[in-house]
């Protein structure tokens, strides 16, 4: 009788850790799908950084090249009216002044601009350099949380596995000691 409580004490230890391993698995995946959650997050903002600064250079790109345009029609007015200052020199000359202050101005605004411009490239570029390194460390993370779950969840099922073994040799002793007691001289005796 004191072995058979024994067994079933060992049984009910054996389930308890099966409970305690299966509860801290169970736990380790929340932690992972928080931890998961937080890399969707992060690379969302990332992305979304890296949108707007997209969106900054296709706008500046995109004035840099009105600001070409309306330099080359400056240039263009330029020559047509100094062509013309030969004849009206003095009328004209007032207004070559002005549009070559005009075109100082445009000129200094197109180099401000491609100025800006290569500078957002440039920031664009480390953000995207930036962004590769994070999503490959993340990825690299991730695969590796991934890879400690596997490993948890097959060592649970492992010890899930050789206490099943376990479990049904004890339940064959059992049975073989409730056979040879049935078959002992005193219950042969008490059947006669």
């Amino acid at each position: 009788m004191n072995s058979w409580k024994e067994e079933v004490d060992s049984l009910n230890t054996l389930l308890s850790d099966f409970q305690k391993d299966i509860d801290g698995s169970r736990k380790r995946e929340s932690e992972l799908l928080v931890f998961t959650e937080k890399l969707t997050t992060k690379n969302a903002q990332l992305q979304s950084e890296t949108n707007s600064l997209q969106m900054q250079l296709d706008k500046l790109t995109f004035m840099e090249r009105e600001s070409q345009s309306q330099l080359e029609l400056s240039n263009q007015a330029r020559d047509e009216l100094e062509n013309k200052s030969k004849k009206e020199d003095e009328l004209h000359r007032n207004k070559v002044q002005m549009l070559e202050m005009e075109l100082a101005s445009q000129q200094k605004s197109f180099a401000d601009l491609n100025t800006k411009a290569e500078e957002l490239k440039d920031e664009l570029m480390t953000q995207k350099r930036k962004h590769a390194a994070n999503l490959k460390d993340l990825t690299k993370q991730l695969q590796q949380a991934r890879r400690k779950l596997d490993n948890l969840e097959n060592g649970s099922y492992d010890k899930e596995v050789s206490s099943m073994g376990s479990r049904s040799s004890s339940s064959g002793s059992l049975n073989a000691r409730s056979s040879n007691e049935d078959r002992s001289p005193e219950n042969t005796g008490s059947s006669v």
